[in-house]
């Protein structure tokens, strides 16, 4: 996820020309960046309240949590269907 921060950063700022650190464009940087997560954590993270809001430090942990969570599952139901063959 640290990776996948950080170049979601890069492309911001090579899109844009600025960082993404002034409350208004934090706030469309967090959005594009939950855009580009599979559809199951992104509808996770609806039910997140304030998370737009939350300091950077709590909102890259709550985005971490979901998307490690949807992982883990995906990791076991791929383990599932190979125990199956």
């Amino acid at each position: 996820m640290h990776d996948y921060l950080k170049r979601a950063g890069e492309l911001w700022e090579d899109s844009t020309g600025a960082r993404h650190n002034s409350p208004e464009t934090m706030v469309l940087w967090r959005h594009q960046v939950i855009k580009g997560l599979p559809k199951p954590v992104q509808t996770a993270l609806e039910d997140v309240l304030n998370l737009e809001t939350q300091p950077f430090h709590d909102w890259k942990q709550t985005v971490t949590h979901w998307y490690t969570r949807h992982q883990r599952k995906m990791d076991q139901e791929d383990y599932e269907v190979k125990a199956l063959s």
